[in-house]
Parts: structure tokens; sequence; C-alpha cells
């Protein structure tokens, strides 16, 4: 009946209550128990990478991509050298513009910024495709080089959003209020982070991992991961205030 309804509706609620809390306590304890099992390995698979990662692979890796890193932000940073007076002019015309007329010049900036990257690519491809090299470096140098240069377009398009919002070289066409010295900072942090995150996975681990083996190379990614994330809480800690 009705009344019946009434009258144990509180203790049914009671009930369910109950068990989505116990429900809620067992996730939550096996999730810890997992997060405490994973943690305890940390130790074990960060030495296995410092043992796998020996001064020898790491010299090849630098050998290797040295030309291909020299090419490539060789023609990168003069384009974007000459890109600055022309953002200083949209910049300028930006102060007294509609918020329509600034969307615009904000997106031809953020243009002017972006246009290079495939062109630095292109050019850093030709280069390198044009330089002979030793036949027992072949497999090796062609697996660094084709994930550098997948890396090197990644990271710099990752990098377009925050330049879009901080402009750290135009204070006119930033869409935050931020100082100039703020916005460059947390541009260079950003960009860190992205560098360390994209060109660890995709280039020193596949690397890594061909050198050696596949266990070691994620044993690498681990440390990365391990050490972006240690990056990050450093840089809440220290800017907290």
């Amino acid at each position: 009946s009705p009344d019946e309804i009434v009258q144990t509706s509180p203790e049914a609620v009671g009930n369910l209550s109950t068990r989505l809390v116990q429900e809620l306590r067992t996730d939550v304890a096996e999730y810890v128990r997992g997060f405490m099992a994973r943690a305890k390995r940390v130790p074990t698979t960060l030495a296995l990478a410092f043992r796998g990662v020996t001064a020898e692979i790491g010299l090849t890796i630098l050998r290797d991509l040295a030309e291909a890193v020299i090419v490539s932000y060789g023609v990168l940073l003069p384009l974007r050298l000459a890109a600055r007076p022309f953002l200083k002019r949209l910049g300028q015309k930006a102060r007294s513009a509609s918020w329509f007329h600034r969307l615009i010049l904000r997106l031809m900036g953020i243009s002017l910024i972006a246009i290079p990257i495939p062109i630095a690519g292109l050019i850093g491809v030709t280069a390198l495709s044009m330089t002979p090299g030793s036949e027992d470096q072949t497999a090796v140098f062609s697996t660094a080089q084709t994930a550098y240069f997948a890396a090197f377009v990644l990271v710099e398009f990752l990098k377009i959003p925050s330049r879009f919002v901080l402009a750290p070289r135009s204070s006119d066409l930033r869409l935050i209020s931020v100082s100039d010295k703020a916005a460059r900072k947390l541009q260079r942090m950003l960009a860190f982070v992205v560098g360390l995150a994209a060109y660890g996975q995709l280039v020193a681990v596949p690397v890594v991992s061909e050198e050696t083996s596949i266990f070691i190379g994620r044993a690498v990614a681990t440390r990365l991961g391990a050490l972006v994330v240690v990056y990050l809480l450093a840089m809440a800690l220290r800017y907290r205030t």
C-alpha cells in the first residue's frame, strides 16, 4: 500500500546509501593498492632505464640527430626572427582595432608563426636526404631522423595554441591579461614540457628500443614521464603564490 511504501522508503534509501559507500570504499581501496604496487616498481624501472641507456647509445643518438636539429631549427629560427617586425606592426594595429578586427590580426600573427614550421621541416628532410651516410649507421640514423622530424613538426604545432593565447612577443595581441615577463616565462615552461614529452617519447624511446630492447625503451618512457611530472610539480610549488 502507499503507506507501506512511505514507511519503507527511508530504509531503502539508507540501504542504498550504505551499499554505495561500501562500493566506493572498495573501489578506492583497490585503486590505492594498484597505485602503491605501481609505485613500488618505479625505482626498479628507473634503475633499468639508467642501466640500459649507456653513454655509447646516448652519443649515437646525439650524433645521428645533430645535423637534423641544426638544419631544422637553423631554418625555423631565422624565419621566426624575420616575422617579428610584421608581428610588431600587427600589434600596433590591434591597439585601436575592434574585437573582431583584433581577432583577425591575431590569426594573421599566429599564421606568421605557423607557416615556417612545415618549411623548416621540408628543408631539413631535403637537406638530410642528400647527405650520404655510412652503411653501418643507415638503419639507426634513418629511424632517428624519421622520428625526429615527426616530433619536430608535432612539437612546434603544439606550441601554437599557447602562443596564440599568450602572444609572448606582442602584448597587444595577447588574449589574457599578464605581463610580458609572465607570458614569456609561461610559454617557456609549456614549450619545455611539450618538447621533453614529445621528443622523448617519439625520438629517444624508439631509438633506445631499437638499440637495446622494447622493455628498456618502456623504462625510458617511464623515466621521461616521471621527469615531466616532477617538473610540473616543481613549477606549481615555485609559482603557487
